[in-house]
């Protein structure tokens, strides 16, 4: 029989998983006096327990994400009860100045004491993508986290007064892609061959209609849209494109794994490729298409099932709110394009473009701002219109100039004969 501790561990393992945490490899995770919550053996095991540096990089990870935003909605309702700070997670809480992470994983040992979590010396920060090795805040338009995709996704940059990277933005999902044949969805540019060569390599290509349909009507573990009590879920029709991922493998070899089970199937004169088990990764299961993934027109792929974009909150048109010089970001506002200055993509020659959530100073930019443009635009077409009619009159004037020297020389030579 299983004891409340263990039933107690299996319960925080379940929730951990289902925010994106992965149990722990023992020989790559650790736990300072205390067995890890996402141990195997931990069911078994009695005594403290905690999560390991490995569930923490996990966690930091989700709450970046898209995934986690529901976890930023904090609640009215005052706390029964406040936890205890805990020195060493690498996660800033009260009554603490800093949080390095543990002796092995911290990068700021001349900045913070990672035994006590207080700043060093004169140091003003210890711990955070915006703190220096100088144990100083980063100045403002410092990139601190790099965009992952050149379409969907944006670069952030310190704000020069946290030491802390601001919160990751990117374009509003349901943002035209790759050419207009593909969807952002959640900071990436969703196509299926983009899924197929992270699973199968390089050269992986999505797979035909054919494939998809002939791969999810089977109505079992190997082709389905999810599952329901453990029992697998047929796809509709209209659906067949958002359940298992179906690939076209390019090399005449067939696809090796020790941890994947690769199912060939021959359809139309396709070799189609999919995945038979469980690829969990980051919270989602890889074997499945991704959310936001194209399923017709003005459709795409939400949680195994295709809807309309417009439905999907895709609620900024870009060319009103940003006047065409750029396209709306996760929070609303724009991000805008290089030369025009955000909030509204006004014309500024020299700006960097963005947003007022990318952290970056938009303020020391001072060049010709619109208005200044327009001026000096204006000034030339004035000038335009009052040199045009005098070099027109001088040029008229130069003409019967010639052409009265052409008629005299004319007379003077009959009047010599």
């Amino acid at each position: 029989a299983i004891t409340l501790e263990g039933f107690s561990v299996i319960i925080a393992q379940l929730l951990g998983l289902k925010i994106g945490l992965t149990y722990d490899d023992i020989h790559k995770c650790s736990c300072p006096s205390a067995m890890c919550i996402m141990n195997h053996e931990a069911v078994v095991s009695s005594g403290i327990k905690i999560f390991s540096n490995c569930s923490m990089r996990d966690y930091r990870y989700f709450v970046s994400t898209f995934e986690g935003q529901c976890l930023q909605n904090f609640s009215k309702l005052k706390p029964l009860y406040q936890n205890q700070s805990v020195c060493g997670n690498g996660i800033l809480e009260p009554q603490e100045e800093c949080d390095c992470d543990s002796e092995q994983e911290c990068r700021f040992k001349n900045c913070c004491d990672y035994n006590t979590c207080k700043l060093k010396d004169s140091a003003k920060c210890g711990s955070g993508s915006c703190c220096t090795s100088k144990c100083e805040i980063s100045v403002a338009g410092t990139p601190c986290r790099k965009s992952v995709d050149p379409e969907c996704d944006f670069t952030e940059y310190c704000n020069g007064t946290s030491n802390n990277c601001i919160p990751d933005t990117y374009a509003m999902n349901g943002q035209l892609c790759r050419l207009g044949t593909a969807y952002c969805y959640n900071g990436r540019c969703q196509t299926t061959d983009n899924q197929c060569a992270k699973i199968f390599g390089k050269g992986a290509e999505g797979a035909p209609f054919a494939c998809f349909e002939e791969v999810n009507s089977l109505r079992n573990s190997l082709g389905n849209c999810g599952f329901k009590n453990s029992q697998p879920l047929p796809c509709e029709q209209k659906d067949v494109l958002c359940g298992k991922l179906a690939c076209v493998w390019p090399h005449n070899n067939t696809y090796k794994s020790d941890v994947r089970s690769a199912v060939y199937s021959s359809t139309q004169g396709h070799v189609c490729i999919t995945i038979g088990s469980s690829v969990r990764s980051g919270g989602r299961d890889y074997a499945y298409v991704a959310d936001g993934t194209v399923c017709g027109s003005q459709m795409y792929c939400i949680n195994k099932t295709c809807k309309e974009v417009p439905l999907m909150g895709y609620n900024c048109n870009a060319t009103t709110k940003c006047r065409g010089n750029g396209i709306c970001n996760n929070l609303g506002n724009c991000h805008c394009l290089p030369g025009y200055r955000p909030p509204d993509c006004e014309l500024q020659i020299g700006s960097p473009g963005g947003s007022i959530d990318d952290g970056n100073d938009h303020k020391s930019v001072t060049i010709f701002t619109k208005k200044g443009y327009n001026t000096h635009q204006n000034w030339l077409i004035l000038s335009f219109y009052i040199v045009l009619p005098f070099f027109i009159i001088f040029t008229i004037m130069i003409m019967k100039r010639n052409e009265m020297r052409k008629s005299c020389n004319k007379e003077s030579a009959e009047y010599e004969r």
